[in-house]
């Protein structure tokens, strides 16, 4: 039987996703060109174990120093320089964690998409599978694994079928029984699909996809852990 925290988390959850469905639908497919794409993808990457708000301003230094096509000499080392230099967020200056790992997996990323003719834009195109999108963002960009492979494809509209399991997802679909996976425990690639699937399936039934799904659960949880910290 699930908790009463459970079914409240829940009601949220299904509060959040009609006004989750109208924001997608207002926005506009083609919106995404190939400097857009690069943009997001720097974020996604820069937004492993840091802060979104942080990684989104490291990503636009980036974008605002032409640092998102390998066009210049020493590009590694300019990245690894601009993430390294300490970042106004606000008002107060924060130093981003990873210069010099963000800064490689980003350069062998970023030189990999300049090697195809089409691009981002085109590999994204050239599949139209979630599951193959995934794998083909994985094996682009150095050091991605499903999770962040998953929320560049949501955050671009190029998939919502996919899960993006983060801490706030587990939590929630712990809480409501759908899994059972400890926070700590190691995810393998082959355990993440069967908790995607477990999620896929729970997402089925109450009329949502699993995208919308954790978009939610991420906006409830972190109210919810806000509260609770106040």
């Amino acid at each position: 039987m699930r908790s009463v925290l459970a079914m409240s988390l829940e009601r949220a959850v299904l509060a959040i996703c009609p006004d989750i469905e109208t924001r997608v639908r207002r926005r506009p497919r083609d919106m995404w060109g190939e400097s857009d794409l690069r943009l997001e993808l720097a974020r996604c990457v820069l937004s492993s174990q840091v802060p979104y708000a942080l990684a989104d301003a490291a990503a636009t230094r980036l974008l605002e120093r032409s640092l998102l096509e390998p066009r210049q000499r020493d590009y590694e080392r300019l990245l690894e320089r601009a993430l390294t230099e300490p970042i106004c967020l606000n008002g107060r200056a924060r130093r981003y964690r990873f210069p010099r790992t963000r800064a490689e997996q980003l350069a062998t990323t970023f030189r990999r998409i300049a090697a195809r003719a089409d691009g981002l834009r085109g590999l994204l195109e050239s599949k139209e599978e979630p599951e193959v999108r995934r794998s083909c963002v994985m094996h682009q960009v150095s050091g991605f694994g499903p999770k962040q492979a998953s929320m560049f494809l949501r955050n671009i509209g190029a998939s919502f079928e996919l899960a993006i399991l983060d801490r706030h997802l587990l939590r929630y679909s712990n809480a409501l029984r759908v899994t059972a996976h400890p926070l700590d425990a190691v995810l393998t690639y082959r355990k993440y699909l069967e908790l995607e699937r477990s999620l896929r399936s729970y997402a089925a039934t109450i009329g949502w996809p699993i995208g919308y799904l954790d978009w939610a659960v991420w906006i409830v949880m972190t109210a919810a852990r806000s509260e609770s910290m106040s």
